[in-house]
């Protein structure tokens, strides 16, 4: 039937756990009425990925194409690399909720740099790193189209956040930047927020660090940008956004376990073979700079403040020690 449909204008085939994309990519090779497209949620891998960017890359008509929540990882990005780069049609991508990381990620972030008509991206809870992170910089900077860049909850640390403000100085059309819940330390935001004022322009309208705690002097450094670029909003903390049950229910120990345990999955590393590399002296206690080194070294994407709030919590017995068995029962416990 949709082979044959040339009414259609907006599709949405989401969470339907469709697997393969044959039948799908096909019948996007007839339909070229459909400009809104949704394929999220439907276990898509990285072989769909190489077929779906083929055929809208060719279609006429496609301006707003959601992906998100399939299972596209390193491989998919560097299929999605071409249609990223070379659609004119498309205005509004979703690629959150995937697992893009490593060369995929470099892709994508070079995709984003060449594009000449994307105004809108989500790119959140994927994997973007300092590699890929430095990349996304060299698109904001060199990027003349894109309004809006989502980067919530991936890898990115605070040395990629400063390049990325760095690059605010040549974009004259990014008007808001999302990108809360990652690596991002208050220094960085300082930094970042002094940047900003020496800019005698400053284009983009609002940076949001949603889920970032920071201290109450941070608002100073907030309070004297905008007497200089009045538009900006710096956003930070718990937000509206997340409603009253954010406020009250959100937990700390809980998201830094859940980062630490896809981390260990992700690397094949299992909770003995990670507490054996902290624990030199073999008593099956570290203490909590060591376990704090441990992480730093691991490269365990946890901001200060999940940090301080995971030992605070494993530290069950309150000596000044974490062992296996406080780390095993805090895995449980706090376990999805």
């Amino acid at each position: 039937m949709l082979l044959e449909n040339d009414c259609i204008t907006h599709l949405d085939m989401g969470d339907n756990n469709i697997r393969h994309a044959d039948d799908v990519a096909e019948m996007l090779r007839h339909n070229t009425t459909i400009t809104n497209f949704v394929l999220s949620e439907n276990n898509f891998s990285d072989k769909d990925a190489a077929l779906l960017a083929q055929v809208i890359e060719a279609h006429p008509s496609l301006t707003e194409v959601d992906l998100s929540s399939n299972n596209f990882g390193s491989t998919g990005g560097l299929h999605l690399r071409r249609m990223i780069s070379e659609s004119t049609n498309l205005v509004e991508l979703n690629l959150s909720w995937n697992k893009i990381r490593g060369e995929g990620a470099v892709a994508v972030a070079e995709a984003i740099r060449d594009n000449v008509g994307m105004k809108i991206i989500h790119l959140e809870w994927n994997g973007f790193d300092r590699q890929s992170g430095a990349k996304l910089a060299e698109a904001v900077a060199q990027n003349r189209t894109l309004t809006q860049l989502n980067l919530y909850s991936n890898r990115i640390d605070s040395q990629s956040f400063l390049a990325i403000c760095q690059a605010l100085k040549d974009n004259d059309n990014l008007q808001t930047l999302k990108i809360g819940k990652n690596c991002i330390t208050e220094e960085a935001a300082a930094a970042a927020l002094d940047l900003l004022k020496t800019y005698p322009e400053l284009k983009i309208e609002t940076i949001d660090l949603s889920d970032l705690i920071f201290s109450a002097a941070l608002a100073e450094k907030v309070k004297e940008v905008k007497e200089i670029h009045e538009n900006f909003n710096f956003i930070y903390g718990y937000t509206d956004s997340y409603g009253k049950r954010k406020l009250k229910s959100y937990d700390v120990v809980d998201e830094a376990l859940t980062f630490f345990k896809q981390y260990m999955a992700e690397n094949n590393i299992d909770l003995v073979t990670f507490f054996q590399e902290m624990d030199d002296d073999g008593s099956m206690a570290v203490s909590y700079d060591e376990f704090r080194e441990g992480l730093k070294v691991m490269k365990i994407p946890l901001t200060p403040l999940q940090v301080d709030q995971l030992i605070a919590a494993l530290d069950m017995d309150g000596d000044g020690d974490i062992d296996f068995g406080e780390l095993v029962i805090g895995a449980e416990e706090h376990s999805h």
